[in-house]
């Protein structure tokens, strides 16, 4: 199988770029809403923005037929100090999660504000979610299971003794319906001291049941070596809390490697839990992908590992001159080991879908190539690429946006304008360099894997004129073969602009 998947990299991931089918047109201009908080939601013909201008917050109506603005409604009703959480769709409704700290009382609280997404207005002021008699460590952290069957909040409380060498954590869970009803909730203190543990990966499943996946140190070496030496021995457990108790469930969790780089737990089907991630097994530098499968009692399935390719690893050395230095922004895979899964999907035939992206730096995020895989029923990984991404973010949440088609998988990115007529082989823009001035999108076909470039839109030239503020959480759906996107122009107007011909 790996032979046969090497030999295809060349043939599927190098077509030439697309730009035949690409065509886009745009509104009339409209006012512009600055602000550092953007959200945009999708349903039917309509498109829903959700927007902060300072303390005015904005939501916006527009149909993605006719491009026009429908609606824009205003508010300047929120208490004076608050902490945006989230705002996300939940069971085909719309909400706004915010929290309060009353630090003279020492209470914490998490609101809900319903969006009425037809008529593009609040339902009325934030009600009042969750309400903790403590301050918190942290804020609050909202998930929802698969097909949004069960919500839930969680929390840390604040330790009055901060001494993490004895003191366990203390975490609340609430857990609501699909309509969020609340069905149970508790405060359970962890088995172990705080300065013990290391989170890896949380989930809630569709039976309402909490998992928490953590490292666990073992005491006399860490306490010898500290927690972020390599002498410091630790194993993998998985923690369980479920309906009407107060404690958690402790198994250990065995996989091939304890050297574990990246781990995501997510429901794939109804209360089925799935790990993916990379850890450490054949080679230090380049590490192995693996999915295993969380069994009733908690404990791991067999994993199954997947070597990522010699010749993906090899993909952008330069043949022709071995003597040439690499290129700090061009480089190869065992330089690029810092994966992340951030998309993990099942489809309906079956087959699973990861993206895992390279993050490097702290301060100074960069969001770097991609690895698509996708693996069938019986566990045979189909297709496996690495496409070149190497944008540097300004002040955008996400780093790329994924659309699945019927035929077709998409990863949209901003991408640099050097790079617009180069194949996917080649990489030619310096990171910190070049403009990100070229909407792009990787189209790989789900069965054969077959994989094209397309340049989306160049920002530069839209309709003879420049627009600004591109970013990939601004590009929605609008059709099975249309996205949608809003713009800024200047002139304090912006734009909506539909990309048509994509599948």
């Amino acid at each position: 199988m790996y032979k046969f998947i090497s030999l295809l990299i060349t043939l599927l991931i190098l077509p030439w770029l697309a730009f035949s089918q690409i065509s886009f047109t745009e509104s009339a201009p409209y006012k512009t809403y600055t602000g550092n908080y953007l959200f945009y939601f999708q349903s039917g013909d309509e498109m829903l923005g959700f927007k902060r201008d300072g303390d005015i917050f904005i939501l916006q109506k527009y149909n993605t037929k006719t491009l026009v603005q429908s609606s824009v409604n205003t508010y300047k009703d929120m208490p004076a100090e608050y902490l945006i959480e989230y705002v996300k769709e939940f069971n085909k409704r719309f909400y706004f999660f915010y929290s309060t700290a009353d630090r003279a009382k020492k209470t914490s609280t998490l609101y809900c504000r319903e969006i009425n997404f037809t008529t593009g207005t609040f339902v009325s002021q934030g009600n009042v979610f969750v309400t903790v008699a403590s301050e918190l460590k942290g804020s609050f952290f909202v998930f929802n299971s698969l097909n949004d069957e069960k919500l839930m909040v969680q929390y840390t409380l604040l330790k009055t003794h901060m001494n993490d060498d004895i003191n366990p954590q203390t975490i609340g869970f609430h857990v609501y319906d699909k309509n969020l009803q609340p069905i149970w909730e508790t405060e359970a203190v962890l088995p172990y001291a705080e300065k013990y543990v290391q989170f890896l990966t949380q989930a809630v499943d569709s039976n309402g049941d909490i998992y928490y996946l953590i490292r666990l140190y073992d005491k006399e070496t860490t306490d010898k070596y500290s927690i972020y030496s390599e002498k410091a021995e630790h194993q993998l457990e998985l923690l369980k809390i479920e309906k009407g108790n107060k404690t958690f469930k402790s198994t250990k969790f065995t996989l091939s490697s304890n050297e574990v780089r990246d781990i995501t737990l997510v429901e794939t089907v109804p209360n089925e839990m799935t790990c993916v991630g990379f850890y450490n097994l054949n080679s230090p530098s380049v590490p192995s992908f693996f999915t295993c499968k969380v069994k009733a009692d908690g404990s791991a399935n067999d994993d199954k590992s997947y070597n990522i390719l010699a010749s993906i690893v090899r993909l952008y050395e330069n043949k022709e001159d071995k003597t040439i230095k690499k290129d700090e922004n061009n480089p190869d895979l065992i330089e690029l080991n810092n994966f992340i899964c951030n998309t993990i999907k099942k489809d309906s035939n079956g087959d699973l879908l990861i993206i895992a992206e390279c993050i490097n730096g702290y301060t100074l995020r960069q969001y770097d190539d991609l690895l698509i895989i996708r693996i069938d029923q019986q566990n045979n990984m189909k297709w496996m690429h690495r496409l070149p991404k190497r944008p540097f973010m300004h002040g955008s949440a996400f780093s790329y946006k994924y659309f699945s088609g019927a035929n077709n998988d998409y990863v949209v990115f901003l991408d640099h304008e050097e790079n617009k007529n180069l194949r996917i082989d080649q990489i030619k823009a310096k990171r910190l360099k070049s403009n990100e001035t070229v909407l792009t999108a990787y189209k790989i076909n789900k069965a054969s894997g077959n994989t094209e470039k397309i340049i989306l839109l160049d920002t530069k030239e839209a309709n003879g004129k420049q627009v600004y503020r591109i970013t990939s959480e601004r590009v929605l759906a609008a059709s099975a073969t249309e996205l949608i996107l809003e713009a800024y122009k200047k002139n304090n107007e912006d734009v909506l602009i539909k990309i048509k011909g994509i599948e």
